[in-house]
């Protein structure tokens, strides 16, 4: 069920970040767990460099450090993520990790962005994640109990046949 649920949302949330100025893989997380995300944002305005990324959590999204990217230095104040000291030039893309724990509860969360180019300009966006229930753990195989269904049904079946054919002759 949860892999049901995890598809969907992937799905729900890559569209709705497709047409946006970020993207994050993956999509969703689970509830009360500690995930690494990548936010990935191109350059779009060439021939101006992006030089800064700015990234607000919503309230209830704890932010924890991975490494930056190579060139960039990451500062965490509370729910906001700063990257500075690299550039992405031309129509590259960056990816920029992130650990991130959602505690409020299942939904969509939604971060706000401030990404800065060299001439000053700052262009701002919004990323959506999904927040699903916490998986339980593997579920538990029930291959006795598959066994048994399975032979009872074989049972029916061969017993089906045999009165057909017998009503038949």
């Amino acid at each position: 069920m949860l892999l049901l649920v995890a598809a969907a949302a992937t799905g729900l949330a890559a569209a709705s970040t497709a047409v946006g100025h970020v993207t994050i893989a993956p999509p969703f997380v689970e509830l009360g767990e500690q995930s690494e995300l990548t936010f990935e944002t191109p350059n779009e305005r060439a021939p101006r460099s992006t030089t800064a990324l700015e990234l607000v959590a919503p309230p209830g999204v704890e932010l924890a450090s991975a490494p930056a990217p190579e060139g960039w230095s990451l500062t965490l104040e509370g729910t906001t993520a700063r990257w500075s000291g690299g550039t992405i030039e031309s129509e590259d893309v960056a990816a920029f990790p992130l650990l991130v724990t959602a505690r409020n509860g299942t939904g969509t969360e939604v971060f706000r962005a401030r990404q800065r180019y060299d001439d000053g300009a700052v262009v701002r966006w919004t990323a959506r994640l999904t927040v699903v229930p916490a998986s339980a753990g593997e579920p538990d195989q029930q291959l006795g109990r598959a066994f048994v269904a399975a032979a009872a049904g074989l049972v029916v079946l061969v017993g089906s046949l045999v009165v057909v054919r017998r009503l038949r002759g």
